[in-house]
């Protein structure tokens, strides 16, 4: 707008091609150099430089060809910006108003000029194309988008023109008299305040900000060959709106449609801490504890894009081992963001504890449930369950009735006596269930000790028959304690005999974890132990034929046989 502005304005004051190209051109570098000179920049000057070219040769600017001059001139230089995102929106946002803009609108007939309500109706598709045609890559990178954004851009985009001219003249002006100057920029000043207010406004809203979860690369090329034929397709039938209404909302489902959401298990990297995400087999949603001690703000820049990433806009379950800050610091986080969370599980016993009453007090002001439980409870699914084998706490007499409901109740294979044990360490108080799904078992204890874990050896260990597999076999174990040399004994390995295992701690921990007597011991048993100090989020995809873990940070794709 400066530069092409400024150079029209010499141009119509009689100033040749050359010398307003040199002042408007000298204008731009200026600008780009005290705006830090980004891609999307260098982008805008480069096309605006080729503008005022094709006038200093007497030839005719074409905007698509210019980007593509841009693109070819800027990958030259560093053929890695293809991978950065913001010259993919920089360009993206170029092709869509280039090639769908253009030929979405409609264009005035008979060689009269275009009627008022012919520019509001181009203003709203013109609207709502920057907001379609951007939605793949948004969702790619921030994996979710902004409902009401094409709303937001009907009240931003008509009033630019008077935020720049009069920005622009309070600057100029500025210069001479800062008291004219703040009155000239004092409707940027409303105009601003009225974005930040509409803005503030909609965030409010419900369901703002659309979680979808990290489209697939085939799903974002498939999204844009589809706009192409639909732009081609506008263009031949401009006259009819049907047509281009139809079209949008066909992008619309396209970009909205869920991908895969097969179950799974993924341990994520949390640096010193614990925090694994779980889907099953009928969809829902669950996650185990979520913090850590050397991580700053885990759950607001790991936890929570995660989740967002996977499209889970939501936790059915969010089970919490115990109260240390490595187990329920992210959880903090994520509660506060808002993101909502159905149910929180913890120990019945460890409601009087002083961190867990923090999170009952943010429970209750985010209207999270709160489902106190103990050994010998189940948690049902349609085609899931959860058993709680620790600690104990009073009986309960509900029973579950396995209709997806939160529900309670001894479990035949545990009995109905359990043993009583209190300790002032909150690790051995840590609340351990096994999970079943999909022909899957893991086993998940939070800090337990070799002490508690002999106890369970002892109450669960020989509860078995010939056609019943034994109560403590699972095929994934979440390594206790951070693989600490004072859990995960011999007894409890040989009674659990996982054939998968992972051990979440730092690179960088204090305590030495996991320790080498604990990896050894998981050997001997022949379970194929993942670290994510190694490895980064470990990732089990599950189904009823095979099991397949994936390390991100090393080339590991393995398959087992559950």
């Amino acid at each position: 707008m400066v530069g092409m502005g400024l150079y029209r304005f010499l141009r119509r004051r009689r100033a040749g091609f050359l010398a307003s190209f040199a002042v408007a051109f000298s204008a731009l570098l200026a600008y780009a150099s005290m705006t830090g000179n980004s891609i999307s920049i260098r982008r805008a000057v480069g096309m605006a430089f080729l503008a005022m070219l094709a006038g200093v040769l007497g030839r005719t600017y074409d905007m698509l060809n210019s980007l593509g001059g841009m693109v070819i001139l800027l990958l030259w230089q560093n053929p890695f910006l293809l991978w950065y995102s913001g010259f993919q929106f920089s360009v993206v946002a170029i092709l869509v108003i280039g090639i769908a803009g253009s030929s979405i609108q409609i264009r005035p007939q008979d060689g009269h000029g275009m009627s008022r309500s012919g520019k509001r109706i181009n203003h709203v598709y013109g609207s709502l194309m920057v907001w379609l045609g951007t939605m793949p890559l948004v969702a790619f990178y921030y994996y979710e988008i902004p409902t009401y954004g094409a709303l937001l851009n009907l009240l931003v985009l008509p009033l630019m023109p008077v935020l720049f001219l009069c920005g622009l003249a309070g600057g100029l002006v500025g210069c001479v008299n800062m008291g004219i100057a703040r009155i000239i920029l004092f409707p940027c000043r409303l105009i601003l305040n009225l974005y930040d207010g509409a803005a503030t406004l909609l965030l409010r809203l419900p369901k703002s900000g659309l979680i979808v979860g990290k489209p697939t690369l085939f799903r974002v090329v498939l999204f844009y060959a589809a706009l192409l034929a639909l732009a081609w397709l506008w263009k031949k039938f401009r006259e009819r709106h049907c047509i281009r209404v139809c079209g949008m909302l066909f992008l619309l489902l396209l970009a909205l449609v869920p991908g895969n959401r097969s179950p799974e298990v993924d341990v994520l990297d949390v640096g010193q801490g614990d925090g694994t995400f779980i889907r099953t087999e009928e969809g829902a949603c669950l996650f185990v504890d979520g913090g850590s001690t050397n991580v700053k703000a885990v759950g607001t820049y790991r936890i929570l894009p995660f989740l967002k990433a996977k499209g889970a806009d939501h936790i059915d379950y969010w089970m919490v081992s115990h109260g240390d800050e490595d187990h329920i610091s992210g959880l903090k986080e994520v509660m506060e963001s808002g993101y909502e969370i159905d149910y929180l599980v913890m120990a019945e016993s460890a409601m009087e504890d002083e961190a867990i009453q923090d999170l009952l007090a943010l429970a209750e002001k985010t209207r999270t449930q709160i489902v106190p439980v103990k050994a010998g409870d189940v948690l049902r699914m349609k085609k899931s369950r959860i058993t709680f084998l620790w600690p104990a706490g009073k009986q309960s007499e509900e029973t579950g009735d396995g209709t997806g409901n939160v529900v309670k109740g001894s479990t035949e294979e545990a009995g109905d006596t359990y043993r009583e044990y209190v300790s002032a360490d909150r690790n051995d108080m840590s609340l351990t269930f096994v999970f079943e799904d999909a022909n899957f078992r893991g086993m998940f204890a939070g800090d337990i000790s070799s002490e508690v874990e002999r106890i369970l050896v002892e109450q669960y260990g020989d509860r078995t028959s010939e056609e019943q597999t034994p109560f403590l076999d699972v095929d994934f174990y979440k390594v206790n304690h951070h693989g600490s040399r004072y859990s995960s004994c011999a007894a409890w390995l040989e009674a659990i005999e996982p054939e998968l295992a992972s051990v979440s701690c730092s690179e960088s921990n204090s305590y030495g974890h996991p320790h080498e007597e604990t990896m050894e011991r998981l050997r001997e048993v022949g379970c194929e132990a993942f670290r994510t100090d190694k490895m980064g989020a470990i990732k089990l995809n599950i189904n009823r034929e095979r099991i397949e873990i994936i390390g991100f940070d090393e080339d590991i794709s393995r398959c087992y046989a559950p």
